[in-house]
């Protein structure tokens, strides 16, 4: 009898390491917000003189942009820009049917991008005036040397008599910056308990793979772009933990048999 309630115990014990190993364990970059005030003449045009672009630093242009402090500011693996754009209404193409596009552009410690080729699948679709959110991706801990929010937004094309950036209607606001991963969804373990004599299952279910996705806004809303990032996440402790739970029970059960 004795025994009996022993082993009721060490059955008890296991179902709860059977549950800890249910949870799910991650580890993620933490996301730090880079302080930034917008000037007013940091809009302006790329070399072309006509696609809208707002700096965000650049010392490389007249007059310059230090709306961060790029010697003090650190990008941990990559860089967010969330970003409205105004002023263009529906449009989502140039004249020509180009699709619209914005992306991170400038210097980061010898990486550069400058063109919508540099860019490549990091450039973003830009559907009329709406929210958006850009991002560069680096390797480890840089410092910036020139950051700019880059379109091809012809700004020409909206306004009346435009002769220049001040007067198109064409706009660009920057509303937050932020380095580093934000958490994404962890991989994770469930052990489901079977009935004496069967299967015991464990299921690994692991997060979607990082992307871009695009949501379209209904009649006067926004569009927000973002880039799933993949955090560094892993079950391994869940499975071990399962493991154990399954040998603690099975060798109770085994013991209980040979009394019987």
């Amino acid at each position: 009898m004795k025994m009996n309630k022993i082993l009721a115990t060490v059955a008890a014990s296991a179902l709860s390491l059977s549950a800890l190993a249910a949870m799910s364990f991650s580890a993620s970059a933490a996301v730090t917000e880079i302080p930034y005030t917008q000037s007013e003449d940091s809009l302006s045009t790329d070399n072309d003189g006509r696609s809208l672009r707002r700096n965000i630093y650049n010392v490389w242009t007249t007059p310059n942009t230090a709306d961060i402090d790029g010697a003090k500011t650190t990008i941990e693996d990559n860089v967010t820009v969330e970003f409205t754009v105004s002023g263009i209404g529906d449009a989502s193409t140039t004249d020509d049917g180009t699709q619209l596009k914005a992306w991170l552009a400038g210097s980061i410690a010898g990486n550069s991008v400058w063109s919508l080729n540099d860019a490549g699948e990091a450039a973003i679709d830009i559907n009329g005036d709406g929210t958006y959110t850009a991002t560069w991706a680096l390797e480890g801990s840089e410092n910036v040397d020139c950051l700019i929010v880059q379109t091809n937004i012809n700004i020409y094309s909206f306004g009346n008599n435009v002769t220049g950036i001040d007067d198109t209607t064409a706009n660009i606001t920057v509303n937050k910056i932020y380095t580093g991963k934000e958490d994404a969804p962890a991989e994770t373990t469930t052990t489901t308990e079977a009935p004496a004599g069967d299967t015991t299952t464990t299921t690994t279910a692991k997060p979607a793979a990082g992307g871009t996705t695009t949501a379209k806004p209904a009649a006067g809303g926004t569009t927000t772009t973002a880039k799933k990032e993949a955090s560094a996440a892993t079950g391994d402790m869940g499975v071990g933990l399962a493991v154990a739970a399954i040998a603690v029970a099975g060798a109770a059960a085994f013991v209980s048999r040979k009394r019987d």
